[in-house]
């Protein structure tokens, strides 16, 4: 597979808006790109597009706090992630944090010889694997705007990291099984509620000696202006920083290198070595212990326990593992029968010609490759992986997720190939493969309806149907009413029922990813009024009516547009969109805190881009908006004026159903952890 080398520019530091401010677990549709775009271009932009970045976006000092808009994610089955996003004017107030400070984000984040997943420089370039580079969108007709999404679709992480980005890449490295040889006992362990429980102040803490960090406090430190930061994007909260987004996971680094340089010295004044008797691998808040025995393990728990609480952190003690050679969790097996398994499905179904430089994969599409019972097929897959995991209801989770992955990746390498034959054939053979891949995926997300699987489920929808639209043009629509019928099963299943009932003040943001693959799959093959009603349930968000300025985690910002999105201008759902703008109009009436409130200013912006609301409901918000923004009445031309140019933009839902191959790819590359 061709790697290409793509370069950064250096000087761009907006470009920390795309990757370091917001978290990557929102809806598909959402994206930072346009925020990079029109701060970065503000010069370029009308007049009153200036004047709203700089009313909205830019504040002169980080004195003004602002409130994050917090809502959560499913992260399995029975429970969730609470994120949140910050105010776009407190995530332009760290590009120019980013702008002094990087320097010291560096020398802070090298303190510990634990850290496996830490910012190493800045990053001056990217790879980008060519298999996904000339993935192009569905033809159609339902674009509003050309886009401009591909200037910056793959603008990446500002800094490079060192040494992995992902936690499995550790456990399946040489270093592993070299610290394996080397000591006797395994542990790992976890700090609880690490986020929720970090206190700003202890930046100072860590980047000083405590007692002087209490006593001499200088304005312009790192660790003062990094502290002020985190608090006024939080509503100048000090306990608990905002889960999601990159900035939070440095601010956490930085405390937690604190954390191992003292557990270091700690432990070498009792005489314990560290490379000698023990090592520790940290991955973010997780802790990997190595060590020559029993009791030297306990030392080093007990060092990392106090240093940690020095700081106000604490060890879960419920998910301490202990483990002697050979260290293989219950992960590690499931992960390697999975690894046999799916093999096993790839020889059946794929072979792999070396074609110069390239390996190219194809299905197997003669006559005798037809399969002729795929329901043993996919029976006989989710079955291995069921027995795999039995003992361990946290490995089958995770492996869920595991293979979604790799389901997804597979349906990219294959949409990236030329079939060598295009005949029925092949259709046949093409179109039972990806059947398969489709099946287990839904069977296994409907397992574990987390996020992460529904960002990678829609990735595997939209390349299957992108496939045959490429190469089996005549046959497309059978493709397209497979996956429909797959995304409408689901939906109608009882489990999905389940997950939609469990939570009035929950809006399932990973069941709303399926539904923006069949909406750009096209009018057809959306689903009926009742079910979309059911989904989005309007009137859960009507009860929340009257107190949505006053709720601290609340999802309706991404529950509205997300139905927008969906319904469009489709008649059949024409009363489902009156419905939906009149609760839009009534969280608008009260826009005097936009500049603070940030599901207030998301939902204004993008009711104001959005192509399916009337111009009348945009001009009762403009006016009422154009008040705050000018602090006074604005003549009829200069209001009509501003509201055609709000219309104009794209701030931060792309709206353009072309546009989502580009967010989804986009979404892949920004670090997860």
């Amino acid at each position: 597979m061709a790697i290409k080398k793509q370069s950064i520019k250096l000087s761009d530091f907006y470009r920390i808006l795309v990757s370091e401010t917001s978290p990557v677990d929102t809806p598909i549709i959402f994206t930072n790109n346009w925020l990079y775009q029109n701060i970065k271009n503000k010069s370029k932009k009308k007049k009153c597009i200036q004047d709203c970045i700089g009313f909205l976006f830019e504040k002169l000092s980080i004195e003004p706090d602002t409130m994050p808009m917090r809502y959560k994610i499913r992260k399995d089955e029975t429970s969730y992630r609470h994120m949140g996003i910050i105010h776009p004017s407190s995530q332009v107030n760290f590009i120019e944090f980013y702008k002094k400070y990087s320097p010291q984000i560096l020398y802070y984040c090298d303190a510990s010889p634990f850290s496996i997943r830490r910012p190493a420089k800045i990053a001056s370039s990217y790879y980008l694997k060519n298999r996904r580079g000339h993935l192009k969108a569905p033809k159609g007709s339902s674009a509003q705007r050309i886009s401009d999404e591909k200037k910056f679709r793959h603008a990446t992480s500002y800094y490079s990291y060192d040494r992995y980005t992902k936690l499995y890449q550790f456990f399946e490295d040489e270093e592993f099984f070299k610290l394996e040889e080397k000591f006797t006992d395994f542990w790992s362990i976890d700090i609880s509620k690490c986020f929720d429980s970090i206190y700003t102040h202890s930046i100072s803490w860590a980047t000083k000696r405590k007692h002087n960090a209490k006593k001499h406090i200088t304005n312009d430190a790192f660790g003062d202006a990094f502290d002020k930061l985190m608090q006024r994007s939080n509503f100048n909260e000090t306990n608990g920083i905002i889960i999601g987004n990159e900035v939070s996971r440095i601010f956490a680094e930085v405390i937690l290198q604190a954390v191992d340089k003292e557990s270091v010295q700690s432990l070498e004044k009792k005489s314990t070595i560290i490379g000698v008797d023990y090592e520790v691998r940290r991955y973010v808040d997780d802790y990997f212990i190595f060590a020559s025995s029993n009791i030297i393990a306990q030392k080093v728990y007990n060092a990392i326990e106090d240093s940690l609480r020095k700081f106000k952190l604490y060890i879960n003690k419920s998910k301490t593992k202990k483990q002697t050679k050979p260290f293989v969790t219950g992960i590690t097996r499931a992960k390697l029968d999975t690894s046999t398994a799916l093999t096993n499905l790839y020889d059946l179904l794929f072979y792999r010609v070396v074609d110069e430089d390239k390996i190219n994969t194809f299905v197997k599409s003669s006559k005798k490759d037809i399969i002729r019972n795929k329901h043993l097929v996919i029976n006989k897959f989710v079955n291995s992986i069921k027995s795999s995991s039995y003992q361990d209801s946290d490995a089958y989770n995770v492996m869920t997720g595991y293979i979604i992955s790799a389901l997804a990746n597979k349906s990219i390498e294959l949409s990236s190939t030329t079939p060598k034959e295009i005949t029925s054939y092949a259709f046949i053979t093409y179109r039972d493969a990806f059947l398969i891949l489709l099946r287990i995926a839904f069977h296994l997300f409907s397992v574990t309806p987390s996020f992460a699987n529904s960002f990678k489920l829609s990735t595997l929808c939209y390349t299957s149907f992108v496939f045959f639209e490429k190469h089996f043009k005549n046959e497309e629509k059978t493709i397209k009413l497979m996956i429909n019928n797959l995304i409408r099963e689901f939906f109608e299943s009882g489990k999905c029922q389940q997950l939609l009932s469990k939570d009035d003040t929950y809006f399932p943001v990973e069941l709303a990813n399926l539904l923006f693959i069949s909406r750009v799959m096209g009018s057809d093959y959306l689903l009926t009024q009742k079910q979309v009603k059911d989904i989005f349930n309007l009137e859960n968000i009507k009860k929340r009516s009257s107190d949505f300025l006053q709720q601290e985690e609340n999802s309706d910002y991404f529950q509205l547009t997300s139905l927008l999105y969906y319904i469009g201008d489709e008649p059949n759902y024409e009363s489902i969109k009156k419905e939906a703008i009149k609760l839009i109009n009534q969280r608008l009436k009260n826009l005097n805190n936009i500049a603070k409130d940030t599901k207030l200013c998301l939902l204004f912006l993008d009711s104001m881009s959005c192509p399916y609301i009337d111009s009348k409901d945009k001009k009762n918000w403009t006016k009422t908006f154009s008040k705050i923004l000018y602090k006074k009445d604005i003549s009829e031309s200069n209001l009509q004026e501003l509201l055609s140019a709000l219309s104009d933009e794209q701030w931060f839902i792309s709206w353009n159903y072309l546009d989502l191959w580009n967010t989804l790819e986009k979404k892949e590359l920004i670090f997860e952890y």
